[in-house]
């Protein structure tokens, strides 16, 4: 089962990263939105959860752009069924797609927090820092577990990539707000927190379990 996996991976991520404009258009569309929050008042006068929040909208934005480029070269190439044809199961093709959606979105989100730090004046120290890429990490997990399951709905309807913002962004206001409210503590010196890092943990186990048995539904 790793081996079709891991074929999954290294082809999403070859074509998200060197051969197509969705990581060019992630980015874009995070820094926007991180720049347009800088540049509408003084950042200096945000609080940290205030500029915790505006990375995270950033960084939620980045990652649907991510996984709606990912879904909409399945579709244009045919690729899923291809996939099916092979005898990939449900599950493998799920985990796939989940693994190189998170890893194209963490290499964009790492330019757009660090772009994001520089615009809002943030701060952390080595160990601050450390804390703030685990609960990124944890943070577009979460999105990309629920991301690839509605990704793949919307990506067989009429108009998906519009109806994948409005079924998605709902869903993910859990694992955003719980890491801006972590990142805002951390920026404040407080360190992790377990309440919030608990949420995060939770929200991308259930909407795991969830994805793996629908998954197959889905793509039939």
């Amino acid at each position: 089962m790793m081996r079709p996996i891991w074929g999954i991976v290294a082809r999403d991520v070859r074509l998200s990263l060197f051969r197509s404009e969705s990581l060019a258009l992630s980015l874009t569309f995070g820094v926007l939105v991180v720049l347009v929050f800088a540049l509408a008042g003084d950042p200096t006068k945000l609080g940290e959860e205030a500029k915790s929040g505006v990375i995270w909208c950033g960084f939620a934005f980045s990652t649907v752009v991510t996984l709606t480029g990912s879904f909409r070269r399945e579709r244009e190439s045919g690729g899923m069924e291809l996939m099916r044809l092979a005898g990939l199961s449900a599950e493998a093709i799920y985990i796939g797609k989940l693994i190189s959606g998170f890893i194209s979105s963490s290499a964009s989100n790492l330019v757009i927090g660090a772009a994001g730090g520089v615009m809002l004046g943030l701060k952390a120290d080595l160990g601050g820092l450390l804390r703030l890429c685990l609960i990124a990490a944890l943070g577009t997990l979460g999105i990309c577990v629920t991301g690839t399951l509605v990704a793949a709905i919307s990506s067989e309807l009429r108009g998906g990539e519009g109806l994948l913002v409005a079924l998605l962004m709902p869903l993910l206001f859990p694992v955003v707000i719980a890491s801006a409210k972590s990142f805002g503590l951390i920026l404040l010196g407080e360190g992790l927190s377990l309440k919030w890092l608990g949420v995060e943990i939770a929200y991308a186990a259930m909407f795991l379990i969830i994805s793996l048995l629908l998954f197959e539904e889905v793509i039939e």
